[in-house]
């Protein structure tokens, strides 16, 4: 039997796209400006460092979503941005600020099961800040805004499946440019299958929806 993320309250917001108004709405109503979130992005946070270092352009909206993208034209008030799933054009009212750095990778999101294994180590420790980095940066914001909105125990709750001791990563998969982890665990004396997909955001990978 498999289990569907897209139905784990919480997991990964389904964004949908509303043309003309330029703001992205998750499955719960809630809207942020933003776009398609389907693209590879680059956290911010540093933390266990490793000898890997990466070009950055970061573009920053007006609701503090942050995008990774190098910047291929500007025209009509509008950036072309290429990004690991193509090619976004964004409204130039939309962007706060652009920066060009130079960022260190952090081993901790070194490889999908890298992620996955700090992921889990944040939902033990109700550790929300960085469950959230754990996530597309695209992701960050409007998670960790859903999370606040919870207590701790609501979050325990909410990620109960992979709480459980019978977890385990059975295989992985590659599709374009993405790695599928399939995991198994037992619920209610059944076992059952669930999918992550992991997007690599300039040397690190980070959680999107499957």
């Amino acid at each position: 039997m498999k289990a569907n993320t897209e139905n784990i309250p919480g997991l990964l917001p389904q964004f949908t796209f509303s043309e003309g108004e330029g703001m992205v709405k998750d499955n719960r109503g809630q809207a942020g400006t933003g776009f398609r979130p389907v693209i590879g992005l680059v956290t911010l946070v540093v933390l266990s460092l490793i000898t890997v270092s990466v070009e950055a352009e970061i573009f920053t909206l007006v609701d503090g979503t942050q995008i990774l993208g190098e910047l291929v034209h500007y025209y009509n008030q509008n950036f072309e941005i290429k990004t690991e799933a193509g090619l976004l054009t964004l409204p130039r009212e939309k962007v706060i600020t652009i920066s060009f750095e130079k960022r260190q990778v952090s081993k901790e999101f070194a490889t999908p099961e890298e992620t996955f294994k700090t992921w889990l180590k944040a939902i033990k420790a109700n550790d929300l800040d960085k469950m959230t980095q754990c996530y597309g940066l695209v992701y960050q914001n409007i998670f960790a805004m859903q999370m606040k909105e919870v207590s701790a125990q609501e979050r325990q709750e909410i990620f109960e499946i992979f709480l459980s001791d019978s977890l385990k990563i059975i295989g992985t998969e590659t599709k374009d440019n993405a790695t599928m982890l399939q995991l198994e665990f037992e619920e209610n004396g059944k076992t059952e299958t669930v999918w992550l997909k992991f997007l690599n955001e300039a040397g690190e990978w980070k959680m999107y929806p499957p």
